[in-house]
Formats: C-alpha cells, structure tokens, sequence
C-alpha cells in the first residue's frame, strides 16, 4: 500500500471510529411536526387546479381523513391506495382506517395528497396527489441549491423512456413552474396496477425490468467510462471508509479496493436511480416504473444492484440480471459481476451518513440489516 493509499486508510479509520462511536438514540433528531404542512400542501394542490388546464377543477370542499403526511378520501378507490403510508395502504376502508385519523374539509378535487416520506421541513413541498377517475398524477418537488434539478430528471426521463420503451413510464401530460419560483410540478398519466411491495414479486420481475432498462440503454447510449469518471461511483475515499468500519470481509474489501485503484472502465447510461419493489407497479402483462425524480446518466449497474439487493432469491436475480447485461460489453474493462459489485460498493458507502441520519429512527434497525444483506449481495456479484 503506497504512502498516498495509507493517508486515505488512515483517514477513514479515524472516520470510522466516529461512526461506530455512535449508539441508536444518540443524536435523534428533533420530531418534525407535518400539520402545517399538509395545510401548505393544500393550498398549493388548490392552486394548481385552478391554474393547471390538465388537473381536474377543484373549488368544492369535501371531507377527507387526514394523517400525518396526508389527506384522503374515506372511500378512496382501491388502486390509489398504494400511495399511502404504512399502515393505510393496506388498510384503508376497514375498520382501522379510522384510527389515529382525523375527519377534515378541502376545496380540492384530489383523491388523496401525499408528502414525501422523508421530506425535509427546510425545502419546499414535496408531494403526490391523485386524481384517479381522471387518469391523473400530480407531482410536486422542490428546487434544491446545489442539487441537480428533479424536475430536469423527471422531464429528461420522460423524453428518453417515452421514446425507446413507453410503457415501462407514466405517459407525461404537462409539466410546470410552481407560485413564487418555489419549485416545478409535472402532470402523469394515471397508471392502472400496484406496487409490488414483496422482494418475492420484484424478484420474478427482474428478468423483465432489466430487458426494458437495456432497451432505454440502447436507445438513450452507452459510454465505457473510467470508474473516477463515472457519476454516481463509488470513489477510493469512499472504499476505504467501508473498509476501516469492516462492513465487508477483507478478502471481498480488498478485490473492489483493486478494481477502483485500476480505474476500470463501466458502463453509463440513463438510468432509473431507484428501482425499489414500491416502485414497480404491476400493469395487466407489463411493469411500469414511477418515480423517477432520482433518473439521471449512471453506471447501469446502478438500478440492477438495487435489484438485486431487494429481490428475495437474491441467486436467481443475480442470475436474471447478469443474463441480460452481460450480453453487450460496450467496452467495459471488467465482468459484469464486478460492474454489479463496484455498484454495491456504491450503495454500502452511503452508509456512514446515513447511520448518523437514522439515528432514533424506526427505521434505523431496518437499515442495518439491509447494509448487512448488501454486503453478501456484493460478495455474490464478485464470485459470478
């Protein structure tokens, strides 16, 4: 290890130790009261059907149930229901939709309005609202300082996906800038199907999803790019943070180590950025992809390892994937089980800040485990 390689090692043991000094608890972050925020939601979904032609004309009020990041009708029809939180979804229309809710009024003609679950009190609004028997989605997202804008993403993937495979994205029916420059909304088509919300199901769709993302691929370009080149990789900084915490065996650690050291070449392409089971709706012979406010030009194996780390027979998808994307090369200087690993290396380098981020969050426990089972997942992509 050269003197340059043990600085960076050096550096992330010491970053590392600061993670793992942390305990669950430690550092909580304050509660974030969502009210008055769902009243803003309101106001602006009000607004926006007054002033947007492709949005249903609301002005009558009508009685909702509202929760804590949401609003809905209490007969909602059943294929708008996946859009609500957990518990809801499952449960809407029974006997326990009625608890922990609060009966409200709003001059909107949205079937239901949803904030973002991890939306941040310091941006602007972030939401969906459905306007089923329309045929209509609303999405709503702030413009972020320095992030890329959602927006753009949203508009580019329309573009690319709606031209070389169409049905695998929402038609897009208008799109816009929100009151006060304060952020962009875009209008979809209405998508008739459901989540698949089971690593079961996804992992029968991955087949399938993989061969329409190679057909965006093939239409949208692929370039071989260096990993330091390519947006979105893994970086050797980043590895050796993963390294110091031990969240892979050394052996595993040291094989990605050597492919970010040699700079190999991966394959970029637009890609989806978030390919969760929550994300892949069940349309009649064909699965369509929502949400794509995370889209952007990536290695593709950024979406397969998401699969893969999701899918419950994680050996069948990795088979199903590397099926389908190992077929073209497209000057990639390394296997696409490596490419898949060198994306898994990716995903486990968030890990840092976002344990610092979960910390007293429910969600917290949940996380490690899914760290735990990334790990493997990368270690099975090597060894393909």
């Amino acid at each position: 290890m050269g003197r340059t390689a043990r600085q960076v090692y050096g550096r992330a043991r010491a970053a590392a130790a600061s993670v793992a000094r942390l305990r669950p608890g430690q550092g909580a972050p304050p509660a974030i009261e969502h009210r008055d925020r769902v009243d803003s939601a309101l106001l602006l979904v009000a607004r926006l059907e007054l002033d947007e032609p492709a949005v249903p004309d609301g002005g009558t009020h009508r009685d909702f149930l509202r929760g804590e990041r949401f609003v809905a009708c209490p007969r909602l029809p059943a294929g708008a229901t996946h859009m609500l939180p957990t518990p809801w979804r499952l449960s809407w229309g029974s006997e326990v939709a009625g608890h922990d809710l609060r009966r409200s009024r709003a001059a909107v003609a949205a079937d239901a309005v949803v904030l973002a679950k991890h939306d941040d009190p310091r941006a602007g609004l972030k939401l969906r609202s459905a306007y089923v028997d329309d045929a209509r989605m609303v999405g709503v997202v702030p413009d972020v300082p320095g992030r890329a804008s959602t927006a753009l993403r949203v508009a580019t993937s329309h573009a690319v996906v709606g031209r070389y495979a169409p049905y695998l994205i929402p038609p897009l029916l208008a799109m816009g800038d929100l009151p006060a420059g304060s952020g962009r909304y875009f209008v979809e088509g209405w998508v008739t199907g459901r989540p698949l919300m089971s690593p079961r199901r996804l992992g029968e769709a991955v087949g399938p999803l993989c061969d329409a993302l190679t057909q965006v691929h093939a239409g949208y370009g692929t370039s071989a790019l260096p990993l330091s080149r390519a947006p979105g990789a893994v970086t050797a900084g980043q590895w050796a943070v993963v390294r110091a915490l031990g969240l892979v065996p050394d052996d595993v650690a040291a094989r990605v180590a050597d492919l970010v050291e040699r700079d190999v070449r991966v394959r970029c392409s637009w890609t989806h950025g978030d390919t969760v089971s929550s994300n892949v709706l069940n349309s009649g012979d064909e699965h369509v992809l929502v949400d794509w406010e995370n889209a952007g030009f990536a290695p593709v194996m950024s979406d397969a390892a998401k699969l893969h780390l999701f899918a419950h027979d994680g050996p069948r998808a990795l088979a199903d994937l590397l099926e389908v994307f190992g077929r073209h090369r497209h000057g990639a200087t390394c296997t696409a089980g490596e490419e898949l690993a060198l994306s898994h290396a990716r995903l486990l380098a968030a890990y840092p800040a976002r344990r610092r981020r979960l910390h007293g969050h429910p969600r917290a426990e949940a996380y490690e485990l899914q760290v735990r089972r990334g790990a493997l997942r990368l270690a099975e992509a090597l060894a393909a």
